[in-house]
């Protein structure tokens, strides 16, 4: 699936499978994707700002440049994800998998909740 720029605002993607798709540059503000499958998918420089992420698998996602800024991502899986650049400010991370992207730079965490 290939969705380039794609404007996914206030979508309901709640359980969706969105595996190998190819979503860079597209927009998913105030969206919800709650228990969705994104595995493998190309969310570069994408916006995902005020949605809801709850138990979301983007587990070996691209979000390298991507905004999630006060996004719900309580529970989910981002193991193995490129979290370059990625803005996480007031975004809402309780029990979520991120595996070791605490070490990786450039990445704007304020106000997060864990």
């Amino acid at each position: 699936m290939r969705f380039i720029r794609a404007d996914l605002i206030h979508a309901k993607l709640a359980g969706a499978n969105l595996r190998h798709a190819d979503l860079q540059k597209s927009y998913f503000i105030n969206s919800n994707l709650d228990n969705s499958v994104l595995t493998d998918v190309n969310l570069q420089n994408s916006e995902l700002g005020v949605s809801s992420m709850k138990n979301a698998n983007l587990s070996n996602v691209k979000l390298i440049g991507s905004t999630f800024i006060a996004a719900d991502l309580e529970g989910a899986n981002l193991r193995s994800s490129q979290l370059d650049r990625v803005d996480l400010t007031d975004a809402l991370l309780v029990n979520a998998d991120c595996g070791v992207f605490m070490e990786l730079l450039l990445l704007s965490i304020d106000q997060c909740t864990w």
